[in-house]
């Protein structure tokens, strides 16, 4: 899930960082190493090179915060927004961070999110993918709860004509009417599926 060496992007001022070892970097944001992306992290040479290495690309345009988002690390992603990370980079499939993080199930991600950049909440993809669309058809029926109570629009329809109603698993989203905030934040983060990946 890391960058591939070969065609990772770093920004320019970035020369003196090995891309092998940017590999790693994204490495341990996927895998949530904390203590590793802190050290590597403290190896720049000032803050804009800081921001400019959480900023880095790999072939995708995955970015280190959007691995970390992906797999749910709140912490690594914290810490990384906290360096200078770019919460609304889109990556190739203009997919951003609340993209992933409803893509696979992350309520508390969802919620920091959202918190810190709202205007992301109805954003869509490439092929006009919210993040509550992707919630629905992954079948993650509390984040797709989170969402409406943040304002996700349900009538919002991609490139297919389809919109989330239209692709909810389960009655997703009627049962979200239903279910009172409380509960919707009572269940802890489900983990992400492969297909959410394939996903235009």
């Amino acid at each position: 899930m890391s960058a591939d060496p070969a065609v990772a992007v770093l920004p320019a001022g970035n020369e003196a960082i090995d891309l092998s070892e940017l590999d790693k970097f994204d490495d341990a944001a996927f895998d949530g190493d904390l203590d590793y992306v802190k050290a590597f992290v403290s190896t720049c040479e000032g803050p804009e090179q800081v921001r400019r290495l959480v900023n880095a690309q790999d072939g995708r345009r995955w970015t280190p915060l959007l691995l970390a988002v992906m797999e749910g690390h709140e912490e690594v992603a914290r810490y990384l927004i906290e360096q200078g990370a770019t919460v609304t980079h889109r990556d190739g499939k203009e997919w951003t961070a609340l993209h992933w993080a409803s893509a696979n199930g992350h309520m508390s991600m969802i919620r920091m999110i959202v918190e810190l950049h709202p205007e992301l909440l109805n954003s869509a993809s490439s092929t006009g993918l919210t993040p509550l669309m992707l919630a629905s058809s992954e079948g993650f029926h509390d984040a797709a709860r989170v969402l409406l109570e943040l304002g996700a629009d349900p009538s919002i329809k991609d490139v297919e004509g389809r919109s989330a109603e239209d692709m909810k698993d389960d009655a997703v989203l009627d049962s979200a009417a239903s279910t009172s905030p409380a509960e919707s934040c009572s269940h802890g983060s489900a983990s992400h599926t492969s297909s959410a990946t394939d996903a235009g």
